[in-house]
């Protein structure tokens, strides 16, 4: 890491704030519980620095770590909060000075690692890389309710390709495949449903074609005739990092290799020449199911077609 941490940070605002248009903050200190507070303090505008407040070098910490609720520390949700408040426990302060063993004896090892981040003792490891995620959902509301399976089921070919894309960029595979739909708890004046139908495969996948078969067998058991529907989704739970799963003894590994070719191209394809050039005819079958999105701002930094025009 560079010497000069502020310097360093301020160069991440600017160049963050130049090519996204988002302005960011940055909290620097020896633990992340530290610097969330170091950041939350800088949106509250206490840094000298612009968007970058470095702890280390506070003139008076106590002070400030006495005027922080409880519930502004990171991990603390509202329920601590009152509980070290009936202890006698009001700021954060109090809780870097109460001793981190009893802490541990009425919350768990989370709170007493929580008082040795703010004494500034490293609890909480950093993570180079997120960890693997166990589940993915797509999911969405409709534009306007529907009542046809056909409709459905485009829908649901949409959300089950999207969550085969997202399975492959992230190199995961799915076990099994859930399939729900729902009305709108809002509506009172038709019937309320909602159901769902799961399937599990025999070896865990991430082709989109598998999921999509999957998806529609599940709809066919749940979809109900003369309900009108507002949401549907797909869930992919327990998924295992990609080519983990040992093959069947009468899988055909050709067809998996197959498979996997024919995923890599179709998702090359899309990321070379845009979203949806290549996509499964299904899902055009129907429109109805789209967010209406009539006041969708424009895409001014990502899309040439939106640039931003001044006429001078």
């Amino acid at each position: 890491m560079p010497g000069d941490l502020t310097s360093y940070c301020q160069g991440i605002c600017r160049t963050v704030k130049q090519w996204t248009g988002i302005p960011i903050s940055i909290g620097i200190a020896p633990t992340k519980t530290l610097a969330k507070l170091a950041n939350r303090l800088v949106k509250k505008g206490f840094s000298a620095h612009g968007a970058v407040l470095d702890w280390r070098i506070l003139e008076s910490p106590d002070e400030v770590l006495a005027s922080i609720a409880l519930d502004d520390i990171w991990g603390i949700s509202r329920r601590w909060s009152e509980k070290l408040q009936a202890l006698g426990i009001h700021n954060a302060l109090a809780l870097q000075q109460t001793e981190p063993k009893r802490m541990r004896q009425h919350f768990g090892v989370v709170m007493e690692r929580i008082v040795c981040e703010l004494r500034g003792s490293s609890c909480i490891p950093l993570e180079a890389m997120p960890p693997a995620k166990k589940q993915i959902m797509t999911s969405r509301s409709f534009g306007e309710k529907l009542t046809e399976f056909a409709d459905l089921r485009a829908a649901v070919t949409h959300f089950a390709a999207r969550a085969g894309e997202k399975c492959r960029r992230q190199q995961l595979a799915a076990q099994a495949l859930t399939v729900f739909v729902q009305t709108s708890p809002f509506d009172t004046q038709h019937p309320q449903y909602g159901n769902s139908a799961t399937t599990e495969f025999e070896l865990p996948t991430d082709d989109s074609a598998t999921l999509i078969r999957s998806a529609h067998q599940g709809l066919k058991r749940i979809f109900r005739e003369g309900v009108s529907y507002q949401r549907a989704g797909i869930l992919l739970p327990d998924l295992l990092p990609a080519g983990v799963a040992q093959m069947s003894l009468f899988e055909s590994g050709e067809r998996s290799v197959r498979s996997e070719q024919l995923m890599a191209t179709l998702d090359n394809i899309n990321r070379l020449h845009g979203k949806k050039t290549i996509h499964y005819a299904s899902e055009t079958l129907s429109n109805r199911w789209h967010m209406r999105q009539q006041f969708k701002s424009q895409s001014y930094t990502t899309n040439w077609r939106e640039l931003l025009t001044i006429n001078i």
